[in-house]
């Protein structure tokens, strides 16, 4: 997987574990953060 072979060349600890796909824009705070906190974890 492209994945594990992208994950050999870093740390553990920054390590791509999933990748979340959106179909609509992703939601954000006045200061253009992302809210990560309205999303469901995988």
């Amino acid at each position: 997987m492209v994945l594990d072979k992208f994950n050999e060349s870093l740390a553990r600890g920054q390590h791509i574990h999933y990748i979340l796909y959106a179909e609509t824009p992703l939601p954000r705070t006045a200061t253009g953060k992302i809210r990560r906190w309205e999303f469901e974890s995988v």
